[in-house]
């Protein structure tokens, strides 16, 4: 008498059609079997129907309450995240124009400035954001001149 082994929706035809030796173990029987090509999983980018959905409603929000600096600030981290560097300086500076004293949208803007080759005007952020307590700020600045 013989088993058969439990149908896997992915295996191919010709695999599920083998059956088990009496007394083998179905796990052993597929660990012989060769690698398996199954369907790989898509690689997904950073920029995805999540993000949009999420700076719509950051936009709704500030339809709301057009000075809800952290709006801004979420959306730029989304945009920077994306790789967006101008958009993310945008909405950056949008909460700054709110909140002239947010030392992280400094650093973070900062950031985004060096990324597109704006040197001088990051280091100038990157600079502010010192003054204002971002420490790490100093690190990058020397390391950049």
């Amino acid at each position: 008498m013989t088993k058969q082994l439990e149908i896997d929706p992915l295996l191919p035809p010709e695999t599920v059609a083998q059956e088990a030796p009496v007394g083998v173990n179905p796990i052993d029987r597929l660990k012989e079997l060769p690698q398996i090509a199954r369907p790989k999983v898509p690689e997904v980018s950073t920029k995805s129907f999540r993000y949009d959905a999420i700076l719509k409603d950051y936009e709704t929000i500030l339809r709301l309450d057009p000075n809800f600096i952290f709006a801004y600030y979420n959306m730029a981290e989304i945009y920077s995240l994306e790789k967006d560097y101008r958009a993310a300086i945008d909405s950056y500076t949008q909460a700054i124009k709110i909140e002239p004293q947010f030392a992280e949208a400094y650093f973070n803007r900062g950031l985004s400035r060096l990324s597109i080759g704006e040197t001088a005007v990051g280091l100038d952020d990157l600079r502010k954001a010192g003054e204002l307590g971002v420490v790490e700020s100093y690190s990058i600045i020397k390391r950049m001149q």
